[in-house]
């Protein structure tokens, strides 16, 4: 009997111990942090300002992250660029031939200068030569540029860079890492407007409500595809393929294989002897990619004229040629 009762009272007081509340003061377990994995990071430099570029994927999320970072910047130091911004804009004033002639842009760039650099001394007077003309880069590219989307246009890893609405981040094709969602998001659907704007002004486009596409190009030669609501339901967009840094060539084109040497000789007797050529694919087959290709065979005693809906062609500088654009009708 006196061991059924020992066994009794044990399980009582293991009834009592689990039972116990928790203290209400106990604190909570704090959920783990997603993990990450470094995937790709890199350095490259815009306007004179260093740029630093983290790839990753986070634990939970189906596209990786392209973050972009100015390492220089501190919160404090944006705050009075910021102040120096909107003192820029009152104290400089421009007239509309200077903002809309596209020639005298760099007028109106050389007059922002100016008096950037004056009130950069003003608010910070002990920096050096080589700051000075980071800070105003800086703030030549957020007023009178596209903010961000110009540091990112500056990666040469990069080959498309979307904007699809103010809601959503900043999308960017990446050449090893393909689609990636980064870390910028454009602060207003007005915003992401004037750019649009800025953009069509500069090579004599425009886009409104009454005309709410827009197919363009920037000095550079990237190709820049822009939308207004409501024809884009979820906001404003604005996508820019970049051109490569280093143009296709015949001989790059049989080094990757993407034409045989037999084929090669045949199109350049048949450029030689004047003959009509068709070059057609379909989306993104390398058709702009392959005419560059093929112009390298232009005589350059001929003269060329092309007509593009968007300047995409880039001809050798020693060819007599008078690149042309379309127009629509009654524009």
């Amino acid at each position: 009997m006196a061991k059924k009762r020992g066994a009794a009272s044990r399980r009582k007081s293991k009834r009592r111990s689990a039972a116990k509340p928790k203290k209400p003061g106990a604190p909570a377990k704090k959920a783990p942090a997603p993990k990450i994995e470094i995937i790709d990071s890199y350095k490259f430099t815009s306007l004179n300002m260093p740029i630093s570029v983290k790839v990753f994927r986070k634990h939970g999320e189906f596209v990786p992250t392209y973050e972009l970072y100015i390492s220089t910047i501190s919160k404090n130091t944006e705050v009075i660029l910021e102040r120096i911004r909107k003192e820029l804009v009152r104290k400089v004033s421009l007239g509309m031939v200077d903002i809309t002639q596209i020639k005298r842009t760099g007028i109106v760039e050389e007059k922002f200068s100016n008096t950037i650099r004056d009130l950069v001394e003003k608010y910070f007077p002990d920096i050096d030569e080589r700051t000075s003309t980071f800070l105003s880069s800086y703030l030549i590219q957020k007023s009178l540029g596209l903010g961000p989307i110009e540091i990112l246009m500056d990666d040469e890893s990069l080959e498309e860079v979307a904007i699809n609405s103010a809601e959503d981040m900043v999308w960017v094709y990446h050449r090893k890492h393909g689609w990636l969602k980064t870390n910028l998001k454009i602060e207003s659907e007005d915003k992401i407007r004037h750019y649009s704007s800025m953009i069509g002004r500069k090579v004599g486009r425009e886009i409104t409500v009454l005309n709410p596409l827009m197919d363009a190009h920037l000095e550079t030669g990237d190709r820049v595809n822009a939308t207004l609501m409501p024809i884009s339901n979820d906001g404003n967009t604005i996508t820019l393929r970049k051109f490569a840094t280093k143009p296709w060539t015949i001989t790059s084109f049989m080094e990757s294989g993407a034409i045989s040497p037999s084929a090669a000789a045949l199109i350049w007797e048949a450029v030689q002897y004047e003959m009509s050529t068709i070059i057609s694919g379909g989306t993104a087959s390398g058709k702009t990619s392959m005419l560059n290709v093929v112009s390298n065979f232009f005589p350059p005693n001929q003269r060329i004229i092309s007509i593009e809906d968007t300047r995409e062609i880039r001809l050798p500088k020693f060819l007599h040629w008078v690149p042309m654009s379309t127009r629509i009708a009654n524009a």
